[in-house]
């Protein structure tokens, strides 16, 4: 009777023990998940929040009128939260005017606002190029484009970009560009990085979007294919010594990378 009391015991510290470890690592991810979502203000894009601060930003941000229309037109759709935030796509502009820069790069356009934004800051005399899969979506931007004086800058094609990219190279234009904005399907996003490293000149900036996913890509608990290609791509720029980087908590994260010489 004493032997099966005492085995009765055990196994009973043994439950207790596994239902106490599973409580903590339920209770440790509950808590790191809402630890991230705290996060969420600095990680979202301002059009999603009716937040002091981000009134704010855009208040003090200046807008071109085409682009502030289209923008408020892309947010409007079902899938209106592929759109970039409107301070973001003024910070491409005053990028691509502090390079001088003469030709661009847009790999995933939608409605087309970083391409605008992108046209609006090359050089006389420059160009866009921006692939979008989806021709429906850049028809909306088109009228804007033209609204602004861009619609002759900016070179759409309809295609898969990774495809697009390769024919650019093979037609002898390595080296040439000056800045790419990357905002596609996020599990694609490592794909990108040597064909773009190839377009760029020496000083040239690859700027990506959705550089965070909501938080996601420091929660080791998520594992997705959009938060594996974000979270890899972050990580291969990291140690790649042909750029320097910055990350900035911009909207959901925006990586800089500069081509060095």
């Amino acid at each position: 009777m004493e032997t099966t009391n005492w085995k009765a015991a055990l196994v009973g510290i043994g439950c207790a023990g596994i239902a106490g470890y599973l409580f903590y690592q339920l209770g440790w991810r509950r808590g790191y998940s809402e630890k991230i979502k705290s996060h969420s203000l600095v990680t979202c894009k301002s059009y999603e929040e009716d937040d002091p601060i981000f009134l704010y930003i855009v208040e003090h941000t200046t807008i071109n009128p085409a682009l502030k229309k289209l923008h408020k037109l892309s947010i409007s759709h079902s899938k209106g939260l592929l759109t970039t935030a409107v301070e973001q796509d003024v910070f491409l502009t005053v990028l691509t005017k502090s390079l001088n820069a003469k030709k661009a790069i847009d790999i995933g356009m939608f409605f087309g606002c970083s391409a605008l934004s992108l046209a609006l800051g090359v050089a006389a005399g420059g160009k866009v190029v921006g692939f979008e899969i989806t021709a429906e979506y850049i028809e909306n931007g088109k009228p804007f484009f033209s609204e602004a004086g861009a619609r002759d800058i900016i070179d759409i094609r309809i295609k898969d970009a990774e495809e697009g990219l390769a024919e650019m190279i093979k037609s002898g234009e390595s080296g040439t560009y000056d800045i790419a904005f990357l905002d596609a399907w996020k599990a694609q996003y490592p794909r990108f990085l040597e064909p773009v490293y190839a377009l760029l000149r020496p000083g040239g900036l690859f700027v990506i979007d959705n550089a965070f996913l909501r938080g996601r890509v420091v929660d080791p608990h998520v594992n997705t294919e959009d938060v594996c290609g974000v979270r890899r791509l972050n990580d291969m720029l990291k140690s790649d010594h042909r750029f320097e980087v910055v990350m900035l908590k911009m909207a959901d994260g925006i990586l800089i990378a500069r081509k060095l010489e």
